[in-house]
């Protein structure tokens, strides 16, 4: 490449604000939303093709458009074993693992994310990732520093190594996944019962000891700053149909709700 990108927009959240805001996109494949949701202004979006039925066609063109549109793109694959280097020379700017419980789950991904001397990541010479210009040695290295790598604990004996998680050089990001997290403990769905919050407290509290940035996924505006506050820094608020389908009822129940006050006005006229 005669240039190297300058810092993706993620990090360079991190490294300005301290935080960084994203959403998830799991169920609307086009590349149009992804311009909508960057023009919203997240620093990231996870492209989600564990619970999606996005293929690596869809996830391309979804990538296209993040990368046309400046905002950090990082893709879920479907198992943890998925070579990511696919996604990686399709231009996402990281990855988020599934589904790791032991340390050997992250030595595996940042291997696979970085190239040498830090990885084994395959050279593809030119492509979606350098913008179709040839690679050269500026394009590794800016690509060892700012890729992505995250990873996702999803179990209690995920939670049980969690320093051994944590340590591996590397590793940028690590998130709980409450959901699965609620159902391993024998609380299926209860997200914020105290037997699942605590592992996001011990989450926060190891990430701190190791320099690893804590993530969890939030509902809205409140619960984010609520964690926030309590030392999260990777905060995905909800989803692309969720925040549709908050937007259009909020809307529908506004004009409800002042229908009757205009209509009666009419009525008096």
């Amino acid at each position: 490449m005669s240039a190297t990108p300058g810092r993706t927009s993620a990090r360079e959240a991190l490294a300005g604000r301290g935080y960084a805001v994203g959403s998830w996109v799991v169920s609307i494949g086009s590349p149009e939303a992804i311009r909508v949701l960057a023009g919203a202004g997240f620093d990231f979006l996870y492209l989600d093709m564990e619970h999606s039925s996005f293929s690596v066609e869809t996830v391309a063109r979804q990538l296209a458009a993040a990368r046309a549109a400046g905002v950090t793109a990082i893709v879920r694959p479907p198992a943890k074993d998925f070579p990511i280097g696919r996604l990686l020379d399709l231009g996402a700017l990281g990855v988020l693992i599934p589904d790791v419980e032991c340390g050997a789950d992250v030595e595996r991904a940042v291997a696979a994310a970085k190239y040498t001397p830090a990885g084994s990541r395959g050279v593809s010479t030119s492509g979606p990732h350098t913008d179709y210009t040839p690679i050269d040695a500026d394009y590794l290295a800016w690509a060892n520093q700012e890729i992505i790598v995250a990873v996702q604990l999803e179990t209690a004996a995920a939670f049980d190594r969690i320093d051994e998680i944590l340590s591996v050089p590397g590793l940028d990001v690590a998130v709980v996944g409450r959901n699965d997290l609620s159902h391993d403990v024998g609380l299926p769905g209860r997200v914020g019962a105290p037997e699942v919050t605590k592992y996001v407290d011990l989450l926060i509290e190891r990430c701190a000891a190791h320099g690893v940035i804590p993530g969890l996924l939030v509902g809205g505006a409140p619960a984010a700053l609520e964690w926030l506050g309590k030392g999260v820094r990777w905060l995905p608020i909800g989803s692309e149909a969720s925040l549709l389908g908050a937007a259009a009822s909020a809307a529908v129940a506004a004009v409800h709700g002042a229908a009757e006050a205009v209509l009666g006005k009419e009525e008096t006229r």
